[in-house]
């Protein structure tokens, strides 16, 4: 059956997706028994529902106050379609099926598969050349022949330690790319490559959004951390939206440890509010055009992310953006 889902559109231009696949009926309405909470005093505690029926999924509204409307149609009942907008109250959301295009788009990944192995082979290239060259000093007789050997083993440790960084980040980099690859459905992609990242990173939380190219407005597709327990019937998503403001409109990264001191937050209320110790988010930037970014943050550990972390975020993140 073609994978289907809700992208449940509220306030402050953010959205969530809610995956209808594997479900025989969703329930949607204020109430926290709902399976789709929508904080909207204008939406009844049991609103509407949908259910598949003959292998379609159908609205039916449940004798709500307000009604239920589908295409700015009242509507007692009625088959879904690709595409549908649906409203709740205030509330909107719209019914998509398969991935909306995205699968389209991705991925050809030769090209970023390509850019790995050559990373690869810059690393080690030069590394081969210097031991060739230490090697036929050693063999020498004279004395400065050996301490320019010596002197040369000393700098090549650090070549090495810095190359087996380099070998490191490309074992990520295949890692995100076998994820992105696989025949699972997009959310799994998104939700395994953003606990991939936030594990190395050591990120307490962490979330992927992307834009909504008919809406144009911001959907969550991932979260990692407490957050995952977010309720949307509890209101404003535990997410700090002032940094991805940020990041989207400087189309460049976002690295703060002292937010509080940081001139580009001076009005985040959400950084003070969800008290974030450190930040990182990074853009998804395809044809000059940010259209998702990837967010980490810690809340408790006091400890910056360190330098190795924010180029691990970066990298991967323009990979992300190759990818999808």
């Amino acid at each position: 059956m073609t994978p289907a889902r809700l992208i449940v559109e509220a306030r402050e231009n953010w959205a969530v997706t809610f995956w209808l696949t594997g479900r025989s009926i969703v329930r949607i309405g204020r109430g926290k028994i709902n399976d789709v909470c929508v904080s909207d005093p204008a939406a009844s505690g049991a609103h509407a529902e949908i259910a598949l029926l003959k292998g379609r999924y159908y609205l039916r509204d449940l004798k709500s106050r307000n009604g239920t409307w589908l295409n700015d149609q009242r509507v007692e009942a009625s088959f879904l379609k690709h595409g549908d907008v649906i409203r709740i109250g205030n509330t909107t959301l719209q019914y998509l099926e398969g991935e909306a295009g995205e699968a389209a788009a991705a991925p050809d990944v030769r090209q970023a598969e390509a850019a790995i192995n050559e990373q690869r082979h810059r690393s080690l290239a030069p590394l081969l050349s210097r031991i060739d060259g230490i090697d036929d000093r050693l063999k020498a007789q004279d004395q400065d022949s050996r301490e320019a050997a010596v002197r040369g083993l000393a700098s090549l440790r650090e070549e090495i330690v810095k190359s087996e960084r380099e070998f490191e980040r490309a074992a990520l980099e295949e890692g995100l790319l076998r994820l992105l690859k696989s025949a699972e459905p997009l959310n799994k992609r998104l939700d395994a490559a953003l606990a991939l990242i936030a594990g190395e990173a050591q990120a307490e939380n962490g979330f992927i959004m992307t834009i909504n190219p008919q809406t144009r407005k911001w959907v969550v597709r991932a979260l990692y951390g407490d957050i995952r327990d977010w309720d949307p019937a509890e209101g404003k998503p535990p997410l700090s939206l002032s940094v991805v403001a940020q990041v989207v409109k400087s189309r460049a990264p976002l690295f703060s440890d002292r937010l509080e001191q940081d001139a580009r937050l001076d009005e985040a209320q959400s950084v003070m509010r969800l008290q974030i110790k450190a930040v990182m988010c990074a853009p998804m930037i395809r044809e000059n055009a940010v259209f998702g970014v990837v967010y980490l943050d810690r809340r408790q550990s006091l400890e910056p992310f360190a330098d190795d972390d924010r180029a691990m975020l970066e990298c991967l993140t323009k990979l992300m953006a190759q990818c999808l």
